[in-house]
């Protein structure tokens, strides 16, 4: 394309930006999200009725103009509790997708790089680690440790933070042979300098895509253990102990109590995956130029 007289040309990230709009994954996953984020936030503080406000007689009420979206079998506002568990549980899964990012992300890039008897150790202890379900070692260290905010964040961490080291370590592996890093080695550079300057910014690309997915598979995960007890106990507002309280009453027909929480889990789990796939498409180097 020939540049007109006096024109900038906008750098990549800006040509990427404005591209955004042909992919319609990632405008149909942030139409989905966005207002999840937003009323998690909004609806907590605008809400007449508290997110763990009992109200004596006024159990199992269908939704109306009153509650939106119906009471559930202990009169709480199941409108007012599905978007603040929306904050808990996102809160939750994206503090712990990104710290167990950050350090895979260092594990990896170190061990990657230095290679060495500490490469063949951790990649034996990774691949114990991922021999077992996440569920299984979530299920584990709770009943050892005892269910609260941090070490539900740090198994989530830690089951994840598995694939962030692998993934980096192969991208270490294949950049250290890479002409400017030896250039970097030859100048002197301190490997410190290199893993911050070189491996970890060329390698880190495809781990920030994968970081959207992560999160809503620790939101599944989040649910699943607030299902069976394991996580955040009645009345703190989680998804899955608002399912698990539901389903008691879904066989005399109470529906809503378990409906929205489920579609709050599927529309943000599905939005993360749109905004995951898009993100793909926009920062792959092939769809450039």
């Amino acid at each position: 394309m020939t540049a007109i007289p006096g024109e900038v040309a906008p750098p990549g990230a800006l040509r990427r930006l404005r591209r955004i709009r042909h992919y319609p994954s990632l405008i149909v996953g942030l139409a989905m999200f966005l207002p999840i984020v937003l009323g998690s936030i909004i609806v907590p503080i605008l809400s007449p009725h508290g997110a763990t406000e009992q109200q004596p007689g006024r159990q199992l009420l269908a939704p109306s103009s009153e509650y939106l979206f119906g009471t559930d079998i202990f009169g709480m506002d199941i409108m007012t509790r599905t978007f603040a568990a929306a904050r808990y549980d996102l809160g939750i899964a994206i503090v712990a997708a990104f710290v167990g990012m950050a350090i895979g992300v260092a594990i990896g890039a170190l061990v990657g790089y230095v290679g060495g008897k500490t490469d063949e150790i951790l990649s034996r202890i990774i691949e114990a680690l991922q021999a077992f379900p996440a569920f299984i070692i979530a299920l584990a260290v709770l009943s050892v440790l005892g269910s609260s905010v941090v070490v539900l964040g740090g198994v989530i961490a830690l089951v994840q933070l598995t694939y962030y080291v692998r993934t980096m370590r192969a991208q270490a592996l294949s950049l250290r042979e890479r002409a400017f890093v030896e250039s970097a080695r030859a100048i002197g550079l301190p490997t410190s300098s290199i893993l911050v300057r070189h491996i970890v910014p060329n390698g880190v690309r495809p781990l920030i895509i994968q970081v959207m997915i992560n999160v809503g598979d620790a939101i599944l995960l989040i649910s699943l253990l607030g299902f069976l007890g394991l996580g955040t106990q009645v009345p703190t507002p989680e998804w899955g102990s608002m399912i698990s309280i539901g389903l008691e009453s879904a066989v005399t027909g109470e529906w809503w109590v378990w409906v929205f929480p489920g579609g709050g889990i599927i529309l943000t789990v599905v939005s993360l995956n749109l905004i995951g796939d898009g993100l793909r498409d926009v920062l792959d180097p092939r769809q450039g130029g």
